[in-house]
């Protein structure tokens, strides 16, 4: 079967309470899927878990059967364009002009449409030095 795709807030969730349980894997998908307990124990997590499986409760006990993977945010996906575009600029031993200007026109470009935007992408636009290119 293959694996299920939760977005990022619902996989932190899991994370969140299996890292806290000391459990067989079995016993912690039975307490994932125990509301109340949930509810009582970890009332962040229950929130974002109880949202998600109250639409997709087959996705959700087949991701935890199964597997799953996560979905990129679209901050993510902004954030990793935008490192590749600084690992070209900051790689001494790239000779070639062209790629370098252009690597810095998109890096530029990301914050300074993020900052028109007036999007906040943790580690990019929350830093201070990266915006000084």
């Amino acid at each position: 079967m293959e694996k299920v795709i939760f977005p990022k807030e619902v996989a932190q969730a899991i994370e969140s309470v299996l890292n806290q349980l000391k459990h067989s894997d079995v016993a912690n998908h039975i307490i994932l899927t125990n509301w109340s307990y949930l509810a009582g124990m970890f009332k962040k997590e229950y929130s974002v878990l109880y949202e998600f499986a109250k639409t997709s409760m087959i996705d959700y006990v087949n991701g935890l059967v199964n597997g799953y993977e996560v979905v990129e945010t679209p901050e993510d996906k902004v954030k990793a364009f935008y490192e590749e575009a600084m690992q070209i600029l900051l790689n001494p031993n790239n000779y070639q002009p062209a790629t370098v200007t252009f690597s810095q026109g998109v890096a530029t470009g990301i914050l300074k449409t993020l900052n028109i935007l007036g999007i906040e992408v943790v580690g990019l636009t929350d830093d201070k030095e990266l915006i000084k290119l």
